[in-house]
């Protein structure tokens, strides 16, 4: 009894539901039309409503009025799956008072060959013509401010799309999703935004795509996957915005003509687009290059970036694995992570100085990067792993305002016999040279304080590293792992006694002065010339030196000042309490010259 019970219930709800409306009207093409009345004063209006039962057929004509009760209503719109599944359904002719065509309306209608849709309706719903297989062409007029997500969706046998709606502001995603026959694609004059999604997916048949001048948005996704589209005519001068994934995955594409008054390439623009060869010229109008905006794009050959631009995304050009040849403009500020790694045809790389940061993996993976002009003298900020794995990397060039040596930054370049560090650089951090298994000799220069676990590790046929530091630099267990300990180590002048009274350096058996016994530091008794008590300090630290001190540094190991002082005397007290513990080394200049001294914060 109760299970008969539900079924009535669910008969009465369901079957109620699907045939309820408020009166029924033959309209002049013949079929029955089913109406809901929407308001009953004037004006008087009424919208198409479904009805499941009487599937329409034929050539469909929708008037513009019907009488009910002896009152004119006028129709103006088509409401919800009101025609859903209306098979043998084969043209539809809306009248011009219609203004909205609801959700799902004419969804599954395959017989539909021909749909007009007039200028009076403003709102297209979400799904409203999908999967009418029927439709070869279709025309969006300028009177449309709405589109629904899928609202032609698998319109397979759709090939032209004239799409005019220049106020068109809310667009769903897919709206022609799946539309697997078009060819021709005609973006009126007057178009102001191409939606998101647009043409998602779609076709393969579509070689070609104009953006006119008119347009100022582009949606993200609007044209993604379009696997044949070749040539794409980017000339909406006035375009400010771009949404992500616009053109990704178009495998065909070959040729790209971006505006001169476009300012950024957005994220993931041009990604996975394959068959895009030759030379690329970013114009002189950008401003910026977004995330993995050409990732994969291992056809091109060469791409110049203009001085325009100041920041290059991360993974931008990852895997543009035929990237034999990059121009980097001169007002670029930073590099992401990853932003050319694995470009295999590199060669060579000058970085610009006006490059502040270098994101981590950069160039990782440049396989054939023989040369790196690091001459970013404002650079600040190196990533980790920047060049690992450049194994034909053989010449290194370190710009002169370099301070920090970042971890990992050139692991694995097994092509690099020799590398000057020069006397900017304060702190090399972990791994930076580990596994240059081809590194014969290193020069470290004045100012390096600290090198970190691993820096040179896995470096066996190191013969030889000179040391212009007099002060040893710190150094840990394995800094030099896997470097034989018999290795010649050059020092300055008068400094082979500290080096071999310094833990860890005291393991190498071979440290004598330098050939020529050049000392960048003035020669000075440093017993009796500067002292520092109490050494180790836990509050202040005092400096006496028998010559006026003009500046103190106290530097962390991890190369930072972290304590700064001018003195003009022959002594100074340094406030040390707010330090961390830990060892620091202490920079003083006296007349000209540095002298740098190691204490222990306690």
């Amino acid at each position: 009894m109760k299970k008969l019970l539900s079924i009535l219930i669910f008969a009465i709800v369901y079957g109620g539901y699907a045939t309820a409306y408020d009166f029924s009207a033959v309209c002049s093409s013949g079929q029955t039309l089913y109406y809901n009345i929407i308001s009953n004063s004037e004006p008087y209006t009424v919208e198409v409503t479904q009805n499941q039962t009487d599937l329409t057929i034929g050539n469909l004509v929708i008037p513009e009025t019907v009488i009910h009760n002896n009152i004119t209503y006028f129709v103006t719109r088509i409401g919800y799956e009101a025609f859903r599944g209306c098979s043998g359904l084969t043209s539809v002719t809306i009248n011009n008072w219609v203004t909205s065509i609801g959700d799902w309306a004419f969804n599954n209608c395959d017989g539909l060959t021909e749909m007009i849709i007039p200028n009076s309706v403003t709102t297209i719903g979400v799904y409203s013509f999908s999967y009418c297989r029927g439709i070869i062409s279709i025309t969006i007029p300028n009177s449309v401010t709405s589109i629904g997500e899928g609202s032609f969706d698998s319109c397979t046998s759709l090939t032209t799309i004239n799409f005019n709606a220049i106020n068109c502001e809310t667009e769903g995603a897919g709206l022609f999703r799946g539309c697997s026959a078009l060819t021709t694609l005609n973006i009126g004059n007057n178009t102001t935004n191409i939606p998101q999604n647009f043409l998602y997916c779609s076709s393969s048949n579509l070689i070609s795509v104009t953006i006119p001048n008119s347009v100022t948005s582009i949606g993200g996704g609007a044209f993604f996957g379009c696997s044949g589209l070749q040539t794409i005519n980017f000339n909406a001068t006035n375009c400010t915005s771009v949404g992500y994934s616009v053109w990704s995955g178009c495998t065909s594409l070959t040729t790209l003509n971006i505006g001169n008054n476009v300012t950024n390439i957005p994220e993931r623009a041009f990604s996975e687009c394959s068959s895009l060869t030759g030379i690329l010229t970013i114009p002189n109008s950008v401003e910026s290059i977004g995330s993995s905006a050409f990732y994969n794009c291992s056809g091109l050959s060469s791409i110049t970036i203009p001085n325009s631009v100041i920041n290059i995304g991360s993974n931008a050009f990852e895997n543009c694995s035929g990237l034999a040849g990059i121009t980097i403009g001169n007002s670029i500020e930073s590099i992401e992570e990853c932003t050319f790694m694995n470009c295999s045809e590199l060669t060579s790389i000058t970085i610009p100085n006006s490059i502040t940061s270098i994101g981590d993996r950069a160039f990782s993976g440049c396989s054939r990067l023989t040369t790196v002009n690091f001459n970013a003298t404002n650079c600040t900020s190196v990533g980790n792993n920047v060049w690992n794995q450049c194994t034909s990397l053989t010449t290194l060039n370190i710009g002169d305002n370099v301070t920090d040596i970042p971890s990992y930054v050139f692991a694995n370049c097994t092509g690099i016999t020799s590398i000057t560090i020069p006397n900017s650089v304060i702190n090399i951090g972990s791994g930076a040279f580990w596994n240059c298994f081809s590194l014969t000799n290193i020069t470290i220069g004045v100012s390096v304080t600290n090198i970190a676990d691993a820096a040179f590790g896995n470096c066996p046929n190191i013969l030889n590293i000179d040391i212009k530091q007099p002060y040893p630099p710190l150094i840990c267990s394995n800094t030099f792992i896997y470097v034989p300990r018999d290795i010649v180590i050059y020092v300055p002048c008068g400094s082979t006694d500290s080096y071999n009274a310094e833990q860890y350096w005291n393991e190498f058996t071979n440290i004598q002065e330098n050939p020529d016994c050049e000392s960048t530091y003035v020669e000075f008794d440093e017993t009796t010339r500067l002292q520092l008590y109490p050494n180790p300090a836990n509050r202040v630290l005092n400096i006496t030196s028998s010559e006026p001190i003009s500046g103190i540094e106290i530097v962390n190991t991890l190369g930072l000042v972290v304590y700064r002082t001018e003195v003009n005397a022959d002594n100074a007290v340094c406030n040390v309490e707010g330090l961390a513990n830990g060892i620091y080394v202490v920079r003083i200049q006296i007349q000209g010259s540095e002298i740098q001294r190691k204490f222990v914060k306690e």
